[in-house]
């Protein structure tokens, strides 16, 4: 099986897929670490860099081909075809929660803006379903400073477990 982890940049992937791929023994592959593999330039306005995401896709794709008990956590992990990914977990995140985020992480004032505005669009959602997965591949999970991340994975434990029957593997 293998699991895609998206959503905006802090809402939480990275901790969460960590306590999920524990639970599970599943191996994470941190997408990010990929596209600097496939770097074009630095962004300094936005604090990020541009990469070929297609080649970076295409490499992702055909390297982890025959692998299984994956999580794949970043935020394009949506734009993994959802012939190779199993199921796809969107995490979503409160603005002012986000906004906070942010701010505690040093984020001038047009990256905070341009991420507000991806997570307030559901970039995520609308992208993954122009890139053709189905309702029984998708999991949207709205994260919450509420919430404890032990709590955050048995919920979607849970939901994975309802999910595994219905997905072709």
């Amino acid at each position: 099986m293998r699991i895609a982890i998206s959503g905006s940049v802090g809402v939480g992937k990275t901790t969460i897929t960590k306590l999920l791929s524990k639970k599970l023994q599943f191996d994470i592959i941190h997408l990010n670490d990929i596209a600097q593999k496939f770097k074009k330039e630095d962004i300094i306005q936005l604090q990020t860099f541009d990469f070929d995401v297609e080649k970076c896709l295409n490499f992702i794709e055909k390297e982890f081909e025959n692998k299984n008990n994956i999580i794949f956590e970043g935020h394009f992990a949506h734009l993994l075809s959802p012939d190779f990914i199993d199921i796809l977990i969107i995490i979503n995140r409160d603005l002012k929660e986000l906004h906070q985020e942010y701010i505690q992480r040093g984020y001038n004032e047009q990256k905070v803006k341009d991420n507000l505005e991806v997570e307030s669009l559901n970039v995520c959602f609308y992208e993954a379903e122009e890139e053709g997965f189905k309702d029984y591949q998708f999991i949207v999970f709205e994260n919450s400073q509420d919430f404890e991340v032990e709590e955050v994975v048995q919920i979607l434990l849970k939901k994975i477990q309802k999910k595994i029957g219905k997905c072709k593997y």
